[in-house]
C-alpha cells in the first residue's frame, strides 16, 4: 500500500530534500504554500549556518587584535607615566639641588613601576670643571621593561619575529637653579 500522492514524487537519486525538483513535487502534492515555506526554511537555515561558521573563524582574530591594541595602549600609558615621573624628578633636582629628593620624586610619581635603585640622576659638565654648577643640566633617567600580558613573543616567533617585551627608558633634563651645597651630583657618562 502506498501513501496518497506518493506516486507523484520522483524517485531518482537527483531528488533530495530541498532540491528544486523535490520542491516542485511537494508543491504539486501539498500545494504552492508548502513549497514557499520549505524554500524559506532552507534559505534561513543555510544563512544561519554560514554566519555561524564565519563568526567562528573571524572572532578569534578580531579578539586577538583587540587584545594587542589594549596591550600596546597599556604599554603607552606606562611610558607616559614614566616620562612624567622623570620630568618631575628633574624639576625637583633642579629646584632643590638634591639627587636623593629627585629619586624619591620619580619613585612617588611612577605609580609603583620603578624603585629608587632604578633611577639615575647626573649632571652634564658644560664648563669641564667636574663640579655641578648653577645652570648646568641635570639629567634624570630610569628604565622599565614592559612585559606583554599575552604571550606575543611566542606568537611573534611563530611568524619569524623575535620580541617579547618593550624596554622603556625615558629621561628628562632641567637646568640647576642654584649651586649645590651639600649633595654631590655624579657626572653623566659621555
Amino acid at each position: 500500500m502506498t501513501a496518497v500522492g506518493s506516486e507523484d514524487l520522483p524517485t531518482s537519486d537527483a531528488c533530495t530534500f530541498g532540491s528544486p525538483r523535490f520542491l516542485r513535487a511537494a508543491a504539486r502534492i501539498v500545494g504552492a504554500r508548502a513549497s514557499r515555506v520549505l524554500g524559506l526554511w532552507r534559505a534561513v537555515s543555510d544563512s544561519r549556518g554560514q554566519s555561524l561558521i564565519e563568526f567562528a573563524l573571524v572572532a578569534p582574530l578580531v579578539l586577538m587584535f583587540l587584545w594587542i591594541i589594549v596591550d600596546f595602549g597599556i604599554a603607552l600609558d606606562r611610558r607616559i607615566v614614566l616620562q612624567h615621573a622623570v620630568r618631575e624628578g628633574a624639576r625637583e633636582a633642579a629646584v632643590k639641588v638634591d639627587p636623593t629628593l629627585a629619586k624619591d620624586m620619580v619613585v612617588a610619581q611612577s605609580q609603583g613601576l620603578v624603585q629608587t635603585g632604578q633611577v639615575d640622576v647626573c649632571f652634564v659638565d658644560l664648563n669641564g670643571d667636574g663640579i655641578a654648577n648653577a645652570l648646568e643640566p641635570i639629567k634624570v633617567s630610569t628604565s622599565y621593561t614592559y612585559k606583554f600580558s599575552m604571550p606575543f613573543g611566542k606568537l611573534a616567533t611563530a611568524w619569524g619575529a623575535s620580541w617579547s617585551d618593550i624596554i622603556l627608558d625615558p629621561n628628562a633634563t632641567a637646568a640647576l637653579e642654584n649651586d649645590p651645597i651639600g649633595p654631590v651630583f655624579t657626572e653623566c657618562p659621555p
